[in-house]
């Protein structure tokens, strides 16, 4: 996070009005269930509680709860201090967020006393001290494992590219750290996090296989990012089986988040991120703040009325419209992401349901005809979000023949959610026993729990592919007809699989 000029927002808001400029003519969406994308972790804020005060119990049950009117957050962000007496701070959000089901990872800002140098007024790594620095992060790891909070990842380090306030690494510096110290750190390793999704950060680490073996998430900031720029090819190309999270941004940090006009660009800024950036998670900066998902109370920005301290604003109740129904291990699907002007469309898959967020950045209602082949799902709740409404259950739409419409509010968010098959057309699965597995179409589907690795061989022995994934994970698609082995592997369980490829 940084104390930016009011250039850096005005590129935020620039990027979000030129993807404006792609249009579809008719008002229709078509989601495509057997089309899955990216596997989404969720939604969610740092807790920074040195800079701004820790939530109290009734803000970490509004902020990771899911019951009526709370936020459902699935991601906490927590601030990994140079100081170790300051690790506690915050220790009870974290415990709470994780016992209502969210995922914890953690960012550091500086190394400890000793750990830096100076180079022309310039705090900057001491590349002399990458094991001392290692060891702090992994000390790190350890406290909040003993305090109850097992962390899902942890970074290398905050904004490595925009060292004003904190510490400067190098592109090279950042890789021979994971390469060389990564595996000692007993947890998730995630890259360090540009201020600007600068690729220069990521392509080192891509280009690395010894440093891309010791990483498994990739996480960025979006300060003045274009959305032109959310797009990553190399990431496409070389991540396969590793995680992309937006881990940081605010869309504004000067203006009251109850502010509507301002709260809708929040809206297609989480659609951009998705859709566009595939990312799989989605971070504020920070949970509580005039600015963003819980107020603190401030007045003075630009509201006519003062938010009690404690209260979700627009913007949370925004983020919401995704966090509570979207949650972790669902995937989007491909939909129409622009069926007219101004309005975007998402779409997500859990075991059995369907979730559909359309943002209307229109000053009029529209309607939006809505086709989801092979789904099994009767009728969609439709839940609002505009000035006027938060989370508001506005009834339901009826499936004819796999298609619905419905009309959205006026600069509104409105989330869609349906209850029912969500699987589309069935992927090949690989059988329980030895047998050769005939199939057709492209590729497998892997289902286990935690990380895994994978590899399809040839009847020669040659690698056709191999990689990493999650949970779940598609491969083997484009394979040409032939008998091959797939092997798979984690932490509990090690078994291969014959399949013919007809």
């Amino acid at each position: 996070m940084k104390h930016f000029s009011s250039s850096i927002a005005v590129l935020i808001s620039i990027g979000i009005s030129l993807l404006t400029v792609s249009q579809i003519s008719a008002q229709n969406v078509t989601v495509n269930l057997n089309s899955e994308q990216q596997l989404i972790r969720g939604f969610g804020g740092i807790n920074h509680p040195t800079w701004y005060r820790d939530l109290n119990a009734a803000e970490r049950e509004l902020a990771f709860g899911n019951g009526p009117g709370q936020l459902g957050l699935t991601v906490l962000r927590t601030f990994v201090s140079d100081r170790t007496n300051e690790w506690s701070l915050g220790i009870n959000t974290a415990k709470r967020a994780v016992e209502l089901g969210a995922i914890v990872f953690a960012s550091p800002w500086n190394p400890p006393s000793g750990q830096t140098t100076t180079v022309n007024g310039v705090k900057r790594i001491n590349t002399n001290t990458f094991a001392a620095y290692a060891k702090h992060l992994n000390d790190y790891v350890t406290h909040m494992k003993n305090n109850g909070v097992e962390l899902y990842a942890i970074s290398t380090q905050n904004e490595p590219d925009y060292a004003h306030e904190w510490t400067e690494w190098s592109p090279t510096e950042s890789v021979n750290f994971i390469k060389n110290y990564g595996k000692q750190i007993n947890c998730p390793l995630m890259t360090p996090e540009s201020f600007q999704y600068r690729k220069n950060v990521y392509d080192p680490i891509l280009n690395d296989p010894a440093a891309l073996a010791n990483v498994e998430i990739f996480g960025t900031h979006l300060y003045g990012t274009q959305v032109r720029d959310f797009p990553y090819p190399l990431f496409q190309q070389k991540g396969t089986g590793k995680e992309l999270w937006m881990t940081e941004v605010y869309t504004d940090s000067k203006s009251d988040a109850n502010i509507w006009n301002l709260a809708m660009d929040m809206g297609v800024h989480i659609h951009n991120a998705m859709v566009e950036g595939r990312f799989q998670a989605y971070v504020w900066w920070p949970l509580r703040r005039y600015y963003a998902l819980i107020h603190d109370g401030e007045g003075g920005h630009g509201s006519s009325t003062v938010a009690a301290a404690g209260t979700a604003t627009k913007r949370g109740y925004v983020m919401a419209q995704y966090s509570k129904y979207i949650r972790n291990g669902y995937k989007r699907v491909d939909a129409t992401k622009s069926p007219a002007s101004n309005v975007y469309a998402s779409a997500y898959k859990g075991k059995d349901s369907i979730v559909v967020v359309l943002v209307n950045n229109n000053s009029s209602q529209q309607t939006v005809n809505i086709s989801i082949p092979n789904s099994t799902v009767k009728s969609f709740s439709k839940i609002t979000t505009s000035e006027s409404k938060s989370l508001k259950n506005d009834g339901t739409a009826t499936v004819n023949n796999n298609s619905f419409s419905v009309t959205l509010d006026a600069k509104s968010v409105t989330t869609l959610c349906g209850k029912g098959d969500a699987t589309g057309v069935k992927p090949n699965k690989l059988s329980d026993n030895n047998r050769i597995d005939p199939f057709t179409g492209d590729g497998f589907s892997i289902k286990l729990d935690g990380h895994f690795n994978y590899r399809i061989t040839d009847i020669k022995g040659s690698v056709m592919e191999a990689g990493y994934g999650i949970d779940e994970l598609g491969i083997g698609n484009g394979l040409v007809p032939g008998i091959y082995l797939i092997s798979v592997k984690n932490n509990t369980a090690n078994f291969s699989r014959r399949v013919l490829k007809k």
